[in-house]
């Protein structure tokens, strides 16, 4: 409500003009501009009085609050203005109250003497006002429900907090330079953050502005360099490692030469461990001190390996001279007496003869010294001994065999036996005699010379000669007719002319066979000799014996043996006694089976015939047949059947469960596989081709393995993340009504994506000026949605002077008494004086008097 006086009279110095022009500089005029906008206000009331809100004081009647959400612009009913934040175009004095719907507000800020009306032209950090005027939505003053006008005014501090910030920055810019130590440089930078925060988020005065820079350059101070690294800290050396056989010294010069010490680092090494104890195999770490310029020190270590004596080849290896024989007078090379050497395997040791080396041509035993030398040059020392046997007296030097003679009748055939078998040859001597010579021609009646050679065990040979006497001679002594034979089983009975057709008589000797002794008697088993006398044409005879072989029945067919058969799984052996075993042969017969055909392949599946001779006491055989079935090896499942993996596609992220796998695994009906996951389960959540290893398991306990592929697809992108719209910005004068279709038309949609743009936050009241953002929704194909804000600025109406300035005038009494007047702290010209007076008298209301008043 409006403050005023006891005796209700306007008092200047609480009183606070809804607008002050600066360049009305007299007070006559300003009480002329005062009731010019009082002139449309009813006489009631005109007792009106400004308020002034303080500390979050609500005015009783006024449609406007205190905003004390704005925390940083506002706290304990004052207004704070940050200049630098004026000059971002971040301050909007009518955000520093709240309206009740249905009024707006339009404002001045005053400071000292001066009068701004956009709060831009702030540009002195110090105390200020802010003074709003409540109107009601078709633009008039808001009039209170006890008559005055509804105005207020804010306490407003102004700071600026450019000069601070430009500290804060330049401070900032020098701790990133790296000369300066890790924590100076946190510290500054941690302090200047805080800072920042407590300016943008705190209200300030420019007191407090001040106190922020010497806490800057406070901060700034304590920026310092690190201290000097120490030269271990620069330097790293190593140690290294040497190798060395037992038993040799190494000194401490060896050790520290082998620590690599950084160049530049002018770092000297020194032994200040044990030494290594070189006499005993091993690794030994000796510890070397190295001592920088800076008097700072690293410690290394250099390892120093102690090999074992190498044991000499000679006493890993053992290698034997062998022993050959060979005849007197063979000569022996080297060669063949070094390969006698049996050398160890990789020992790589090479033989040489060192040694006298063998006279063959003296019998007896040669011992020849052989040297094997190894790769580390050791040696060993071997004898091989050569057997020399004795040259052998050839048996044609030892044995003197002759030639015989004999007789024969011409025609008489001689074979080469009985050729041979004149030749004497000495008995032990093994002598086989041939013919080599032609043969005797005994058609033609003489002496023939035939050549026999002797071969003896040795190879050598003695060559005889046997004479053959050939006289001629009588038919009989001409032809050769020979006695046949033949078998007749028991009982069979035989003719003379079976008989004699058994003689075979020489071609052209024309000789007639007649029987002249017993008749065979065939009941008789046995065999019977019956006598044939052969007549030639000139009547000499030759005798010739026929025998007829009278055999009992024979035991082949008396029994009947049959071969059996058997069946073995592929590739089991089967022996001959098996074989035999499955003959079944007639009790009594005392047939013995024997395997005589080919032994079966078990390793075929088949059946395998294998013939088996039953011999049987009379020398009879039977032949059988056993027959093998080799029944094919049980072939495994895993080789039966083929199961096949399939493949399956799904969305990016989709779990995949083992039964969803094996699921997809294709196994042939009837084989009773389980297919069981037994790889890598795939990782949805990436896009791509997943290999999935399942293992098929079969009763009879073989295995499969198969690959299922999971592809996983990737997620198709939203078409919300797709595209980007964005919402434009208009600006258009105050009262301007704006639509849903103007605002949803500055929204920028990516072309193709079909999305369709929707206002669903609060329009804009364009009654009341200032920036309204309005949120639109882009709704796409797919139905996903982006949000993107519309900005709408509404431009005040252009304020005629009558509104712009605001001179208000004192309460005076009619009766003349205690008048007051406004004062403008300047003296009135007389031609505003004479205005003054003469609106004054003709209104009959006010009564002016020239004054000044502070």
């Amino acid at each position: 409500m409006f403050r005023r006086s006891k005796n209700n009279s306007y008092d200047t110095s609480q009183t606070k003009q809804r607008f002050s022009i600066k360049k009305f500089k007299f007070g006559a005029a300003s009480v002329l501009i005062g009731l010019s906008f009082l002139s449309g206000v009813n006489p009631v009331q005109i007792n009106f009085f400004n308020n002034t809100v303080l500390a979050a004081e609500v005015v009783e009647g006024s449609a406007a609050t205190l905003n004390t959400a704005m925390t940083k612009n506002m706290q304990n009913g004052n207004a704070y203005i940050d200049i630098y934040d004026v000059k971002l175009g971040k301050i909007d004095p009518l955000q520093l109250i709240k309206l009740e719907p249905g009024y707006t507000a339009i404002y001045y800020i005053t400071q000292g003497s001066k009068v701004y009306a956009n709060v831009s032209e702030l540009q002195t950090p110090g105390a200020a006002k802010v003074n709003y005027r409540i109107q009601t939505s078709d633009g008039s003053d808001h009039i209170k429900s006890d008559g005055q006008l509804d105005s207020v005014n804010i306490s407003l501090t102004v700071y600026d907090s450019s000069m601070l910030r430009d500290k804060i920055n330049e401070v900032e810019t020098k701790a990133t330079d790296p000369k300066w130590s890790d924590g100076s440089r946190d510290e500054v930078l941690t302090g200047l953050e805080i800072i920042k925060k407590d300016i943008d988020n705190n209200p300030k005065t420019q007191d407090d502005i001040n106190n922020k820079i010497i806490e800057v350059n406070e901060l700034e101070k304590k920026l310092v360099t690190p201290p000097p690294t120490p030269d271990k800290d620069k330097y790293d050396p190593t140690g290294g490692e040497t190798t060395v056989p037992q038993g040799t010294p190494i000194s401490d010069e060896e050790i520290t030469g082998l620590v690599k010490i950084p160049e530049g680092s002018n770092g000297v090494p020194k032994v200040v461990g044990d030494r290594p104890n070189t006499d005993v195999p091993g690794d030994y770490k000796v510890t070397v001190e190295v001592t920088y310029p800076d008097g700072t020190k690293d410690t290394v270590e250099v390892t120093v390996h102690v090999t074992p004596k190498p044991v000499p080849d000679k006493d890993k290896y053992d290698p034997t001279g062998g022993e050959t024989t060979v005849p007197q007078g063979t000569p022996v090379s080297d060669k063949e007496i070094t390969d006698l050497v049996k050398i160890p395997g990789g020992s790589k040791g090479v033989p040489t003869v060192v040694g006298d080396r063998p006279d063959t041509n003296v019998p007896g035993d040669h011992k020849v010294t052989v040297e094997v030398t190894y790769p580390d040059g050791t040696k060993d020392t071997v004898e091989v001994t050569v057997h020399v046997t004795p040259k052998p007296v050839p048996d044609k030097d030892k044995y003197d065999p002759t030639g015989g003679e004999t007789t024969v009748p011409q025609g008489t055939p001689v074979s080469d036996k009985e050729i041979t078998d004149l030749v004497k040859i000495p008995d032990g001597s093994n002598g086989v005699p041939k013919v080599v010579g032609n043969r005797p021609n005994t058609d033609v009646p003489g002496d023939y010379k035939v050549t026999v050679e002797v071969t003896y065990p040795d190879g050598t040979k003695d060559t005889v000669a046997v004479t053959v006497h050939v006289t001629p001679k009588p038919d009989k002594d001409k032809y050769d007719p020979t006695g046949g034979e033949t078998t007749v089983p028991q009982g069979t009975p035989v003719s003379d002319k079976e008989i004699t057709d058994l003689v075979k008589i020489p071609d052209g000797s024309k000789g007639v066979p007649t029987v002249v002794g017993d008749r065979p008697d065939t009941n008789v088993p046995g065999d019977h000799k019956v006598t044939v006398d052969v007549t030639y044409p000139d009547g000499s005879k030759d005798t010739v014996t026929v025998t007829i072989h009278v055999i009992p029945t024979p035991d082949k067919d008396k029994y009947d043996p049959t071969g059996g058969e058997t069946t073995v799984p592929q590739g089991t052996p089967v022996s001959d006694k098996e074989i035999t075993d499955l003959v079944k042969i007639p009790g009594g017969s005392k047939g013995v089976p024997t395997v005589v055909g080919d032994r079966p392949d078990t390793n075929v599946p088949g059946d395998h015939k294998v013939t088996v001779d039953v011999t049987y006491p009379d020398g009879t055989k039977d032949t059988v047949a056993v027959t093998v079935h080799v029944t094919p090896k049980p072939v495994p499942d895993k080789d039966k059947y083929d199961p096949t993996g399939g493949e399956t596609t799904v969305p990016q992220g989709t779990p995949v469960s083992d039964k969803e796998i094996t699921d997809l695994v294709k196994i042939p009906g009837g084989s009773k596989g389980v297919p069981t996951v037994v790889g890598d389960r795939p990782d949805t959540n990436v896009p791509g081709d997943h290999k999935v290893t399942v293992e098929v398991t079969y009763p009879d306990g073989t295995k499969d393995t198969v690959e299922v592929t999971v592809h996983v697809t990737p997620k198709p992108v939203p078409d919300k993340d797709k595209y980007d719209p964005t919402g434009g910005e208009t600006t258009v004068p105050q009262g301007t009504p704006v639509s849903d279709k103007e605002i949803t038309d500055l929204v920028k949609i990516p072309d193709g994506s079909n999305g369709v743009p929707k206002v669903v936050g609060n329009r804009p009241n364009t009654d009341v000026p200032g920036d309204y953002k309005v949120t639109v929704e882009v709704t796409y194909p797919d139905g996903t949605k982006d949000t993107v804000e519309v900005t709408v600025h509404v431009t005040p109406k252009p304020v005629p002077d009558k509104d712009k300035y605001d001179p208000t005038g004192k309460a005076q009494q009619v009766n003349g008494k205690g008048n007051k007047l406004p004062a403008t702290g300047e003296n009135a010209t007389p031609f505003f004086n004479v205005a003054a007076l003469t609106i004054i008298s003709s209104v009959g209301l006010l009564s002016v008097s020239k004054k000044k008043e502070d």
